[in-house]
């Protein structure tokens, strides 16, 4: 079992989303899961052939990228709000379409206003296998004239 799964296991995960309707996904009702303790995120999700498709039956790397960011976002959840400043993603595999799959985002480091963290998009097969598609760091940066109190809306307890 992964550190992160163990940590999934914990209970700590709450459902939330961008405030203020937040991000393209979170306007559209969005969510996400983030355990505060352990500064961790998840969601599941299938991507479809219509609205994400690149090389047939597969992810185009720019959407990748968008979902990667989102749940790494999640990770920074402590640290609202704080924006991207850089993402470096691994495509080791094709993403398929069309199939159930896990995203998970972690904060790995906080130095100052730098926000270090790290991604990615498994797989999760029927027998129990991890398939690691994805592999992703990301570092997000806090505003100077942040004053930390935007945070992640819970969407349920």
């Amino acid at each position: 079992m992964s550190a992160f799964d163990k940590a999934l296991k914990s209970g700590n995960f709450k459902k939330v989303r961008h405030p203020d309707g937040g991000c393209i996904f979170c306007s559209k009702g969005f969510y996400g899961f983030f355990d505060e303790k352990n500064n961790k995120s998840y969601f599941y999700f299938t991507f479809s052939q219509e609205e994400h498709q690149g090389p047939p039956g597969h992810v185009h790397g720019g959407v990748i990228a968008v979902f990667i960011d989102e749940v790494m976002s999640f990770a920074t959840g402590n640290f609202f709000p704080c924006f991207l400043g850089k993402i470096e993603i691994l495509y080791k595999k094709p993403v398929p379409l069309g199939v159930s799959l896990k995203l998970e985002g972690e904060v790995v480091k906080v130095e100052g206003r730098k926000i270090f963290t790290k991604g990615g998009i498994i797989y999760e097969k029927e027998n129990g296998e991890r398939d690691i598609l994805v592999e992703a760091s990301g570092i997000y940066i806090r505003p100077r004239e942040s004053d930390g109190t935007v945070s992640l809306l819970v969407v349920e307890d």
